[in-house]
C-alpha cells in the first residue's frame, strides 16, 4: 500500500476505535464520564477533502496540521506523532479494551537531519540527567522516602539508551523497541523513531505529572515542568515543524 492508502486505513481505525469505545461506555453503570469521552475526541481528521486535521489534549496541547504537503503527499511524521499520542491516551482511558491503531506510514529524512536529531536528543538527555541526579542527591539528604519516588521519574527519563557505532547508531527503548541509524544510507524512514520517541515522551510526561500531583514542592514542580516544556519543544521541532 502507498501512504494515501495507509492513511485511509488509519482514519478507518480511529473511527472504529472511537465507535467501539463509545459503545463500551454505554454499557457501564456510571455513564457520566465526560473526561473519558473527551479523550475519544482528541484527534479529528475532519472531512476527507479537508486539508487539515486537529489534535487537542490537556496534556500535550492543541494543534491544527496539514494532512498533505504542497506536493499533495501525506505528512507522515506529524500524523504518526499525533496518532501515537492519541492511541496511548485512548489505551489509558480504556485499559480493558484492545486498542490498536497501526501507523505504517513511511516518511524519509536525509541522514544528516536524522543524525542532528540524535545529537540534540543526546545533549538534551545529558543536561537533564545531571540536573535530575543533582536534585535527587539533595533530596536524599532531606527525605529518603520522597527521594525514592523522585527516583522513579529519573528511571523513566533514562529508559532510552543510545549506542554510537561506526556506521550504525542504535536507539533502544523498553524491551522491544529499537531503531537503527544506518549511516551508509542517504535517507532514513524516520516513522519508527517517531513512534518510539513519542511513546517515551508520553511516559515521561505522565510520570512527571504523577510526581508533581503526589509529592512535589513548588520549586520541584517548576523545575520538572521546565523539563516537560523542553521535551515538548524538541518533539515539536522535529515531528511537527521540521517540514
Amino acid at each position: 500500500m502507498n501512504n494515501q492508502q495507509k492513511f485511509a486505513k488509519i482514519v478507518t481505525e480511529v473511527t472504529g476505535t472511537r465507535k467501539r469505545c463509545r459503545q463500551y461506555l454505554e454499557t457501564q453503570k456510571d455513564k457520566e464520564q465526560p473526561e473519558t469521552r473527551l479523550v475519544l475526541e482528541e484527534l479529528d481528521f475532519k472531512r476527507q477533502w479537508d486539508p487539515h486535521f486537529t489534535f487537542c489534549s490537556t496534556d500535550y496541547g492543541m494543534y491544527t496540521q496539514m494532512k498533505w504537503n504542497k506536493k499533495r503527499r501525506i505528512q507522515a511524521i506529524p500524523i504518526c506523532f499525533f496518532v501515537t499520542l492519541y492511541e496511548l491516551d485512548v489505551k489509558r482511558a480504556f485499559p480493558k479494551q484492545d486498542i490498536q491503531i497501526p501507523c505504517t506510514l513511511r516518511g524519509f529524512w536525509k541522514m544528516e537531519k536524522a543524525v542532528n536529531l540524535l545529537e540534540e536528543f543526546i545533549h538534551f538527555q545529558n543536561k537533564w540527567k545531571r540536573n535530575l541526579f543533582w536534585e535527587a542527591i539533595k533530596l536524599q539528604r532531606r527525605n529518603q522516602k520522597k527521594a525514592s519516588q523522585y527516583a522513579k521519574v529519573i528511571d523513566e527519563f533514562t529508559t532510552v539508551n543510545i549506542t554510537i557505532g561506526g556506521w550504525k547508531d542504535f536507539v533502544f527503548y523498553q524491551t522491544d523497541l529499537k531503531f537503527c541509524f544506518n549511516k551508509t544510507n542517504v535517507k532514513l524512514d524516520i516513522v519508527p523513531l517517531c513512534k518510539l520517541l513519542t511513546t517515551y515522551y508520553v511516559n515521561v510526561v505522565r510520570k512527571i505529572d504523577w510526581y508533581i500531583n503526589q509529592y512535589a514542592t513548588k520549586a520541584e514542580e517548576e523545575r520538572l515542568q521546565e523539563l516537560q516544556k523542553e521535551l515538548a519543544d524538541f518533539m515539536e521541532k522535529y515531528f511537527i515543524h521540521a517540514f
